[in-house]
């Protein structure tokens, strides 16, 4: 029997003063490494997003506080998130529910995603899955809730 997941942390929004001790400790504001320029976090992560449109990949990620689920980590890469391209990434269209979509495709990705707005506009059949929280390649984490179990 697979083991109970524990409720999705609550996102920790960083005061003012919290901010400034980091600041002036030199610290990230997302994990407890040093910052300089060029700063790159410890865990190297790679995705894979579908979206609609490029405006759909802009803002729409959450930094929320935890760990990330140590079972199976899930990857995204910064490329796929911000639609650049390099030699591992590259963008297609393509044709879901009758709607033209663009689709990044990043070879290092280890799952696929689908952003959960453009989801909703294709009509897709979202059914509840357990939570577990996804890192993107810059430090943020987003929380996965939902599956598309249709959507190939």
């Amino acid at each position: 029997m697979p083991k109970p997941t524990p409720p999705p942390p609550i996102r920790k929004i960083l005061s003012e003063e919290e901010m400034q001790a980091r600041r002036s400790k030199n610290l990230c504001y997302n994990c407890d490494e040093i910052f300089r320029p060029g700063h790159k976090y410890k865990q190297q992560l790679m995705y894979c997003i579908l979206t609609e449109d490029e405006a759909a990949l802009a803002g729409d990620f959450e930094d929320e506080q935890g760990n990330v689920d140590e079972d199976e980590d899930m990857t995204i890469s910064l490329n796929a998130i911000s639609g650049s391209t390099n030699y591992n990434t590259f963008r297609v269209k393509g044709r879901a529910y009758d709607k033209e979509v663009q689709i990044l495709i990043d070879g290092g990705s280890t799952h696929c995603f689908i952003d959960e707005k453009a989801a909703f506009e294709l009509g897709c059949k979202l059914e509840p899955a357990t939570p577990m929280i996804v890192s993107v390649a810059n430090g943020y984490k987003m929380l996965s809730q939902l599956y598309c179990p249709t959507f190939t």
